[in-house]
């Protein structure tokens, strides 16, 4: 990643004496995860991901006097992405047709949960790094109960939702998904296995 660098999308650029300055500067930022700084010029590029996971592009930018450093904690494996606000660690995948058996297997196969959205810092974060997904729908952990209630897998009790306007609808269709509707990324309750091609992103959380 060294010789390349990105200024689009930054969350800061600042001019710092040395890289250590320049990463200090990151780590004071709650959003910072990574930066580019260049030995030369000083300057301290900031971001809120990490240009060396693959859901990410290669950095458009290239010279000999950049560098590239991460200020992540270790506790996010390299392969997955990491939002430092929500100490959240993920990681992204696609289903072709909704099967939240699937879904809740595959995450736990890679030692992660089926994530949920449990706060609008978290819906307004979900609608950002999947706004170019290529599906509409993304699959989200909960399930309603019989007395109408929604809970996480561990049993947790959801109070934070974003329905579409008349949702949920159906006491038959227990789980989750958000849609891309005319009103934004809006909540819809689904079946949690379909018969038909119903796609979907879901993330999993470490």
């Amino acid at each position: 990643m060294n010789e390349l660098f990105e200024k689009s999308g930054a969350v800061g650029i600042t001019l710092a004496d040395n890289k250590i300055r320049c990463i200090r500067d990151c780590e004071a930022k709650g959003e910072c995860l990574s930066v580019f700084y260049n030995v030369d010029l000083k300057e301290c590029v900031m971001h809120n991901k990490q240009f060396d996971s693959p859901s990410f592009p290669v950095p458009s930018g290239s010279g000999a006097a950049w560098r590239y450093y991460l200020t992540e904690d270790g506790t996010c494996p390299p392969e997955n992405n990491y939002y430092r606000p929500l100490q959240f660690c993920y990681s992204v995948h696609e289903i072709t047709s909704i099967n939240f058996n699937d879904t809740h297997a595959l995450c736990a196969a890679r030692g992660g949960k089926l994530a949920a959205v449990t706060s609008q810092e978290m819906q307004d974060y979900f609608t950002n790094f999947l706004a170019d997904r290529p599906h509409v729908r993304i699959c989200i952990a909960g399930n309603e109960q019989p007395d109408g209630s929604w809970k996480l897998e561990d049993g947790t009790a959801m109070s934070y939702f974003n329905w579409y306007p008349g949702q949920p609808e159906s006491a038959t269709q227990r789980c989750i998904v958000i849609k891309a509707t005319s009103l934004g990324d809006m909540w819809m309750d689904r079946n949690c296995i379909t018969s038909f091609l119903y796609s979907c992103s879901f993330v999993c959380e470490y």
